[in-house]
């Protein structure tokens, strides 16, 4: 999956790349890329509402696409992502059955997501710099990868939040730097070893991402 999202995202700059050479009003269909860091939340595992489990995460990667239209001020668009960051390690609260759950640098959690956003961008006079924010709700697959014990994915409702800055090099060209709050509902991961009986652990991200936006 991660192979498909990254040829994705270059097929996407190249394909939009002529683009760069119109000179229109700055409206229309665009397509955007994107990549950075993802900093995951610490991970607190439940177990039938009990706290069993503490994690954290190393940094990980995002990588992601859009196509969407440029009306002006606002922007609306459909985007996919990829998001991965591997277990730092775990802390155990509580015995699982069939589950000793500790982690190690092969464990690692991820999640694709589409989304619908919507963005508002701020005009300022005689300025190639555009501040922008923003906002999206779709879905996400969120796939646990945990050699030692919960190996499952879960499919949730999502949300994110988005601001940071474009600047303009031409009326069809933008180039952007932002942060991204991205948080699912709570995914259910079933136990290896205890067919029926799961984990539950929120995932919830804090990311810096750069990229950049191309009219047609």
């Amino acid at each position: 999956m991660k192979r498909i999202i990254i040829l994705i995202f270059i097929a996407l700059v190249f394909i939009t790349t002529p683009a760069q050479a119109a000179d229109g009003d700055g409206k229309g269909m665009y397509a955007s890329g994107n990549i950075g860091i993802t900093l995951l939340s610490n991970s607190d595992f439940r177990f039938l509402g009990a706290e069993v489990l503490e994690s954290s995460h190393d940094p990980g990667f995002n990588i992601g696409g859009a196509l969407g239209y440029d009306y002006g001020n606002i922007r609306a668009e459909v985007e996919v992502a990829y998001r991965e960051a591997r277990y730092e390690h775990f802390s155990i609260g509580a015995v699982l059955p069939g589950c000793p759950c500790t982690g190690d640098d092969d464990d690692d959690v991820s999640a694709i997501s589409f989304m619908a956003n919507g963005y508002y961008d701020f005009d300022i006079e005689d300025s190639s710099l555009v501040p922008y924010l923003g906002g999206g709700l779709g879905g996400a697959r969120i796939v646990l990868d945990d050699d030692a014990g919960i190996d499952d994915q879960d499919v949730v409702f999502a949300y994110q939040v988005m601001a940071g800055i474009g600047y303009e090099i031409s009326s069809s060209t933008t180039l952007t730097v932002g942060y991204r709050y991205f948080r699912t509902t709570t995914p259910k991961y079933e136990i290896t070893a205890a067919p029926g009986l799961f984990l539950e652990a929120p995932f919830e991200s804090h990311e810096v991402i750069v990229g950049a936006r191309f009219i047609f």
